[in-house]
């Protein structure tokens, strides 16, 4: 009994999760209350509240949700047996795709950065994603110094920043959430390789 209680539990939590993250994308964090999050799960505020508590921790949850997805779809297509510019490149295409393919995610992603200005608490943790963004572009960065040319571990950083940056404002730039305009492959293989080989033998 408590076993199907746990896991009643954790589908409900789920099922929040995911009406929250339409939820947020359609309309923002400001317009969605905790309410209407419960409306859409068929469940009362107060119920939202206990397995979250705050609506920042339920937007925390969200961002996990993202963030999760995203690694998912990343990480499960770089070949650890290529080179390094290798899974570089592959690292910021399928970030791309990804990105397209989940707009809602996408602008979840966006809002959280924007919102992290305005809020000290959720500042840190945005701050540690961001981090552990970089760290994940950096590993590339480092092997693919090994394999050309050493590089400063300064210019590594600078370099590992610079492509997140990039990454981030591909997002805003041209991963369009107001329409649906498809994926280009070939135009963002291009894309990418310009920015990689121009960042990397500056």
């Amino acid at each position: 009994m408590a076993d199907a209680r746990s896991y009643k539990g954790e589908k409900t939590k789920e099922l929040i999760v995911m009406a929250a993250l339409e939820l947020f994308a359609k309309d923002g964090f400001d317009l969605v209350s905790m309410q209407k999050i419960g409306d859409k799960v068929g469940i009362s505020q107060a119920a939202v509240a206990q397995y979250f508590g705050t609506k920042r921790n339920l937007i925390m949850s969200v961002r996990s949700h993202v963030t999760q997805s995203n690694y998912g779809f990343v990480d499960t297509a770089i070949d650890p047996y290529s080179k390094s510019y290798e899974q570089l490149y592959v690292h910021c295409y399928r970030n791309i795709e990804w990105a397209f393919k989940n707009p809602g995610m996408t602008q979840i992603l966006l809002l959280t950065y924007y919102f992290s200005f305005n809020d000290n608490v959720f500042r840190e943790h945005q701050n540690k994603t961001v981090e552990t963004a970089t760290l994940r572009i950096e590993k590339y960065v480092i092997g693919h110094s090994h394999e050309v040319a050493t590089l400063p571990k300064n210019k590594i950083r600078n370099i590992s920043e610079e492509i997140h940056r990039w990454l981030l404002g591909y997002f805003l730039r041209d991963v369009s959430i107001s329409n649906s305009h498809s994926f280009k492959s070939k135009k963002v293989s291009e894309s990418v390789h310009l920015f990689l080989k121009k960042i990397l033998l500056k």
